[in-house]
């Protein structure tokens, strides 16, 4: 830990554990992280079950911005993604779209995770889908960019916060808004 390193601080709350109702205690920690800067981190934890909750947000803001990569090849498979908590990915020619939760953490991945995460959702969705068949046909453009053999398409990252990244020099990046 760095000198000037704020150490995390722990308090107890009155707020009670969802599951066995005693105290919740807070532990609050300002610290400084990859592509994200500075950013603040609570978790609220229960000493009798160990439940355990975490939040992390962001210090600072910048300009938002959309990031777009256009897939190609095999290679953009191994290309590094940061994607922040409050973006939203699109991949267009799928109709894919991951969008940012009440608990979205960031997230630092290559472009065949997020393509691998949205092919097992996809078995989750499963035969419960509207559609079945528009589902497998997602799932075959899938496998065949994962395998290789696929057509081109085009990856976007939606950022209020600026901070989402993909690690190309084909990315290219639009400041959104005025």
């Amino acid at each position: 830990m760095d000198e000037d390193e704020e150490i995390p601080q722990e308090f107890q709350t009155n707020l009670k554990c969802p599951s066995c109702g005693e105290d919740l205690y807070l532990i609050f920690y300002n610290t400084q992280i990859a592509y994200e800067e500075g950013v603040s981190i609570e978790t609220y934890y229960c000493k009798s079950c160990l439940f355990k909750q975490s939040a992390v947000a962001p210090m600072e803001r910048r300009d938002p911005v959309r990031t777009t990569l256009k897939l190609r090849s095999q290679d953009d498979l191994r290309v590094v993604v940061y994607r922040s908590t409050e973006a939203v990915l699109q991949i267009p020619e799928i109709e894919a779209e991951v969008l940012p939760g009440k608990s979205a953490t960031g997230e630092i991945t290559t472009v065949e995770g997020i393509l691998s995460r949205i092919l097992e959702k996809l078995d989750i969705i499963g035969e419960d889908a509207e559609d079945p068949e528009k589902m497998e046909k997602i799932r075959n453009v899938l496998e065949g960019i994962l395998n290789g053999n696929a057509p081109e398409m085009t990856m976007i990252i939606e950022d209020p916060s600026g901070k989402s990244r993909i690690n190309s020099s084909r990315a290219s990046r639009v400041k959104l808004g005025p």
